[in-house]
Parts: C-alpha cells; structure tokens; sequence
C-alpha cells in the first residue's frame, strides 16, 4: 500500500510527541499501538475516516493507496482532530468538501 501525506495534514497534540516514530511505522505499515490515521472518506456520507493503523495492515483493505490527512494517537484524539478539521474545512471553504482544501496539489511526502 502506498501512503500519500499531505502537507496540511493534521497532527494530534499527543501525536507530535512521537510523530516521527509514528509516521514511521504507519510508512512502513509496522505496528504502532494506538496510532490512527484520518483519510478522505471511502464512501457514504462521512467526510473523513478514522482508521486504526492496524486496519491498514490488514490484508483485507481495499485500497492501494491511502491519503493521510491526519494522525493521532488515540481514538479520543483522532475523534477531536477529525471535528477540528471537519470545522476548519467548513469555515476555510464554506461545504463540507475535503478535496476542496486538501486537493491533490498538496499531496506529496515531506
């Protein structure tokens, strides 16, 4: 699977603490307990979605290619980060539509 970050990602203020460890191990797909990942929505009518890391190590994930728009340690944290970018996204562009602020121009690994 190929990790995409993006420059505007969002990072938990639990995740900054070992942020290099975790965006590691969510390159590398390694174990990292308790780290999440937020990514566009696959479907339905979420914006984003929170998975655990141990998701994407799963065999089953069904995509090849996941965009990281947020990193958190902790379900509790990835819940508020996930809110804070859904609030940032609606008063930066006025919908509900992630693509809108995150676009594929700012993608890229830093």
């Amino acid at each position: 699977m190929k990790i995409i970050w993006h420059k505007k990602r969002y990072i938990g203020e639990n995740a900054k603490k070992r942020q290099k460890e975790a965006e590691k191990a969510v390159e590398n797909l390694r174990p990292f307990p308790g780290v999440y990942v937020i990514t566009f929505s696959m479907g339905g009518n979420n914006v984003f979605d929170i998975y655990p890391l141990e998701t994407l190590l799963a065999g089953w994930f069904p995509k090849k290619e996941i965009s990281v728009l947020g990193l958190a340690l902790g379900y509790g944290e990835a819940l508020k980060l996930a809110g804070q970018m859904t609030g940032d996204l609606y008063h930066l562009t006025g919908g509900f539509d992630p693509a809108a602020f995150f676009g594929p121009e700012d993608a890229g690994s830093e």
